[in-house]
């Protein structure tokens, strides 16, 4: 038993184990030996009985004939088939003679509940291949880097060469679009799209390609991740990304098909509909086919803060086809403006149960607002009663456009800023937090850099900042438990989590704190947890354990809603723990944990506010 004690202690997740429960696990252990060649576990066979360890030898992994992973010493696998009771999705080989320390269900349960073991279960929920566990085939993962998906160089043409020259260089290479190296060094990008729109409408092909170029092309890195390269796709409303090195040199194109590898659900392909419909109807037709899109990604297994952010680019470009097709019918706007998005909108972490929450800023002064106010009131009951029609309900607190409060000079919204953040009543902080939250979506107007200055300075209001701590904690994770299940102990919907308020909402809330008192602004969660861990408010360890967790709770979020509207069910937040398989359920109450720990801060801040 001192040698197998040993061998555990130098791997994880049995590093963090107290020294009982190693004790425990190691009682427990049968060790047995596989000949080379010998199937350990079938893909698409019996599930598995019990957790295997190598201890000695390696295993490959392997799925449809293909060898995805050699795993040796200290690896784990066949979790994910023995907690959720379905069959492998991959075979497990032995690839020379190895001897497993197997695990059954009751000690697996165990020392995967630890929080060293959840970073083991939340990576495999997302949908992570690491070379742990048992895993699936790696598609379109979306925490891959773009420069691993390069498969050939960029077709690159002068911007002097003629629009023919350009295609018959693309057409050669077999290329869907080429990049222009500009006279000032910047790059532009045609398509093989712009190519048919060009000779449909009979433009002379041997113009220079200049000309015709979209500048500058949107590049990333091929450090930048998978995921993000997507967003970066959707938001823009293109679909080639040029991949750049850091002295600027072009390593190649990836495409959305690269990324995710699908057509007709593509989320592009979905804005490029919501941009060209023509009516307040075929606008609200093409978002309807949101969650389809939403399917694929989260089929595909991208990071799902990452496609809550696509959500929330699709989102913005509904709003700006919109607000295009209100100004057709009201006249164009008087003077600049801006239309303003607030809470989960205006974090850009939107999932396919979401409300409005938005604003309307233009030029002028308070005093200029009666005369101006009607046609910016036209325009906000145009937009909200569409986003009506298109399935986002009206904010039950009221924070639209529609609102007269929430529509005003710029002048005026610094004001109202001041005002919440001055106020002592719990209704001007919840405002004031969900104001903090304000992106700019579309318009002119140029509003963040003196909003988001009001937003600094509240970290020298010391009551304000007590207050928000306050709010913070409105929403908590749930601490009633039944048997094995986490639940709500009352209310409406007794015996089901409430994942939204009593998970993600605590995570965003405290992230939001910590960047108000630290005085710094940035829009999403996570943005968030990383610049307080920047400004000495929060440890990495206890940024990394929250990222898991919003990470974890996302993931449900998003399966649990899709799964509703596959039944003909309408999206909600509200999910049956029984329903859940036991490691998911071990999962989130590590997550819970983690959250209820970040929260003490908060508490201390809230107590202090009160002597």
């Amino acid at each position: 038993m001192g040698e197998v004690l040993g061998f555990l202690r130098r791997h994880q997740p049995f590093t963090s184990l107290e020294p009982d429960a190693l004790s425990r696990v190691a009682d427990s252990i049968v060790e047995k030996r596989f000949k080379a060649g010998d199937v350990i576990l079938q893909q698409g066979g019996s599930p598995a009985t019990a957790l295997f360890v190598v201890r000695k030898g390696s295993v490959e992994l392997v799925a449809d004939g293909r060898v995805l992973d050699l795993m040796g010493e200290g690896e784990v696998f066949g979790h994910m088939s023995l907690m959720t009771g379905l069959e492998p999705m991959a075979t497990v080989r032995a690839h020379e003679d190895t001897d497993c320390l197997l695990l059954d269900r009751d000690i697996a349960d165990e020392v995967l509940g630890t929080h060293e073991g959840l970073s083991y279960l939340t990576a495999s929920l997302r949908g992570r291949v690491e070379r742990i566990g048992h895993a699936a085939p790696e598609v379109g993962l979306g925490r891959e880097t773009v420069g691993s998906l390069l498969h050939g160089p960029a077709v690159i043409c002068s911007a002097e060469v003629s629009v023919l020259d350009a295609a018959r260089a693309m057409s050669t290479a077999r290329s869907s679009c080429a990049l222009i190296a500009r006279p000032d060094g910047s790059l532009g990008i045609v398509t093989d799209v712009d190519m048919r729109d060009l000779l449909s409408r009979g433009d002379d092909p041997t113009q220079q390609v200049g000309g015709v170029a979209t500048v500058p092309a949107v590049t990333v890195g091929p450090e930048a991740i998978t995921a993000e390269a997507l967003f970066l796709m959707v938001k823009g409303g293109f679909h080639h990304l040029p991949v750049v090195d850091g002295t600027g040199d072009v390593l190649g194109i990836v495409t959305e098909s690269d990324v995710v590898g699908f057509g007709a659900d593509s989320p592009s392909v979905l804005r490029s509909r919501i941009e060209r419909a023509s009516t307040v109807a075929m606008a609200v037709g093409a978002v309807s086919e949101l969650p389809k899109a939403i399917s694929a990604l989260v089929d595909a297994r991208l990071d799902p803060v990452h496609i809550g952010h696509v959500v929330g680019a699709t989102i913005d470009a509904l709003v700006h086809r919109l607000l295009d097709l209100a100004f057709s019918e009201l006249g164009p706007p008087p003077v600049p403006w801006a239309w303003l998005a607030f809470g989960s909108l205006g974090r850009h972490e939107q999932a396919l149960h979401t409300d409005q929450d938005h604003g309307i800023a233009y030029a002028g002064t308070e005093a200029d607002e009666e005369e101006l106010d009607p046609y910016f009131e036209s325009v906000a009951v145009f937009v909200t009663d569409a986003l009506e029609l298109a399935g986002l309900p009206r904010c039950r607190g009221n924070i639209m456009s529609v609102s007269r409060g929430l529509r005003q000079s710029l002048p005026g919204w610094v004001a109202a800023y001041r005002k919440w953040i001055a106020e002592t009543n719990p209704l001007g902080t919840g405002v004031a937090a969900i104001i903090s939250d304000g992106r700019r979506v579309a318009g002119p107007l140029d509003v963040e850099p003196v909003l988001h200055a009001v937003v600094r300075s509240a970290r020298s209001a010391p009551r304000f900042l007590q207050r928000l701590a306050k709010h913070g904690l409105a929403n908590t994770p749930p601490t009633g438990f039944f048997r094995d299940f986490i639940v709500e102990s009352t209310g409406e919907h007794a015996g089901a989590l409430d994942l939204k308020h009593r998970g993600i909402l605590p995570i965003t809330d405290l992230a939001r704190f910590l960047t108000v008192q630290a005085g710094v602004t940035a829009g999403r969660t996570l943005e968030r947890l990383r610049l307080a861990v920047e400004a000495g408010a929060l440890e990495d360890d206890e940024r990394v354990a929250l990222e898991e967790a919003f990470r974890l709770l996302w993931q449900l979020r998003l399966e649990h809603q899709l799964s509703r509207l596959r039944a003909g069910e309408s999206a909600d937040d509200y999910v049956d723990p029984k329903r859940l398989a036991p490691v998911t359920r071990q999962a989130l109450k590590e997550s819970f944990r983690t959250i209820a720990r970040t929260q003490r801060g908060l508490r201390t801040v809230v107590a202090w506010g009160a002597t």
